[in-house]
């Protein structure tokens, strides 16, 4: 568990309120302000903190790692399983802001298999399962959807979005910037026939560049001012 500058600044707030001559009430008032700013983002992938950090923090808010594995219903349904670990942030943090995160994967010629259930079938048939499961099918097509769950302390609010790509026929490359390992297998329409674990990191943040103009944390950042 990771605690931020909330916490710093609640403590500097009680040994500073003590110097004589301070504007106390001026003092209060700046601090709770800071306070406000702090978002708790519940999550055990450090790559996609540092990911989410940079857009973030560069509008006026903190985010800060609050370290926990949120139990997944077995749904089929990714709106179903955001708004369930939201449920669950706000119980680990009540009162607090909160943002979570989903991925699902859905593969057109599986009927949308294995949608939110990604993690599930990485964890049991892995993407050598996923590869005879696509043998012999002309249809490569592949949509990541992803989900951000957000409580401000009274209301959720949630973000979603679709990614257009296709699925290779053997595992590639190494370079998977902190994302699970569909990546090995998983391309974008921009470098046709290479998975992203190819991709420089010159090539991925072409890559994300990309996917900006309609992305789910460019949802999340308007909503939140």
């Amino acid at each position: 568990m990771e605690f931020g500058s909330e916490h710093l600044i609640t403590a500097a707030y009680l040994i500073e309120v003590k110097v004589p001559g301070h504007d106390h009430k001026r003092f209060v008032r700046a601090k709770l302000a800071m306070n406000n700013n702090v978002i708790y983002f519940v999550t055990t992938n450090k790559r996609k903190l540092e990911e989410f950090s940079a857009v973030i923090n560069g509008r006026g808010n903190k985010l800060v790692k609050y370290e926990a594995e949120l139990i997944e219903p077995q749904s089929t349904d990714g709106m179903a399983i955001i708004e369930h670990k939201i449920e669950q942030a706000k119980k680990l943090l009540p009162g607090k802001k909160v943002l979570v995160d989903d991925r699902g994967f859905n593969i057109h010629t599986l009927g949308g298999y294995p949608g939110p259930m990604l993690k599930f079938t990485l964890e049991t048939i892995g993407t050598e399962g996923l590869i005879k499961l696509m043998a012999g099918k002309e249809d490569r097509r592949g949509d990541f959807i992803t989900s951000l769950g957000y409580h401000d302390g009274r209301d959720d609010a949630y973000f979603q979005t679709k990614e257009e790509g296709f699925l290779i026929d053997e595992p590639r490359g190494d370079n998977l910037r902190g994302w699970n390992e569909l990546l090995y297998i998983y391309g974008y329409k921009t470098l046709p026939g290479k998975s992203l674990a190819e991709y420089t990191d010159k090539q991925w943040e072409t890559y994300l560049q990309a996917l900006n103009d309609d992305d789910v944390m460019k949802q999340f950042l308007q909503y939140i001012g």
